[in-house]
């Protein structure tokens, strides 16, 4: 899951609590999509369509769900806050405050577009509402995956114990000596897929039966 406004054409998932509560929340209230925005975010996208017949609405009654962001507030020796970007510079004494802030997010599904007619004029359903339209264009899936040989033999002879039953992630488990990703489909390309079960697959070599890599523990 994930926010498409502030990722941007590099999806970036919510972590830790954000990810299971929005994974839960799509679960029990039977959505889909994975893209998640705010209200605001709402707004300020409409101020900038200039096509008034592509602004999105929120559906009535839609309820919302929370997230969290560590936002740690850092003071100078004053007491007033520092900028963060003139923390980095800032060569002062510092004290850092830990700060959790909340925000409330609707599901891609939550939201619609009103649909016109050639004149312009907004069509009406039989109950004189305005007729829905989706206000998000389907997150790209592939149709049909085209297996490429060497690659899929590649991975097959690793033995390596490879599960297909992630939701929005792909990753090694050291602990179970394991790789998880996603469905195939769900890659923007095959490429993309044999790229990422590659790395992963790479993160399997250096298990301590295997190569047993004392290096790459630590990220960064």
């Amino acid at each position: 899951d994930h926010n498409p406004i502030t990722s941007g054409e590099k999806i970036i998932p919510y972590k830790g609590s954000n990810m299971i509560n929005l994974y839960l929340t799509r679960l029990t209230e039977g959505l889909t999509d994975t893209r998640w925005i705010t209200f605001s975010q709402m707004l300020e996208k409409n101020s900038k369509e200039k096509n008034p017949q592509e602004h999105i609405f929120l559906r009535k009654g839609s309820e919302s769900s929370i997230i969290t962001k560590f936002t740690p507030i850092t003071l100078d020796e004053n007491g007033k806050v520092i900028p963060e970007d003139r923390i980095k510079d800032y060569e002062g004494k510092k004290t850092v405050i830990p700060s959790l802030k909340y925000f409330m997010v609707f599901n891609a599904e939550q939201f619609y577009k009103k649909v016109y007619d050639e004149k312009g004029n907004i069509v009406l359903d039989e109950n004189g509402n305005p007729k829905e339209r989706p206000a998000f264009e389907k997150e790209h899936q592939l149709e049909t995956f085209s297996d490429n040989s060497k690659a899929e033999n590649l991975l097959k002879i690793s033995q390596a114990k490879i599960y297909y039953d992630q939701i929005d992630r792909c990753y090694y488990t050291q602990t179970f000596d394991e790789i998880h990703l996603v469905e195939k489909k769900q890659f923007s390309s095959e490429k993309e897929f044999y790229n990422t079960a590659l790395h992963e697959l790479i993160h399997w070599t250096g298990h301590n039966s295997r190569e047993g890599r004392t290096f790459g523990k630590k990220k960064g």
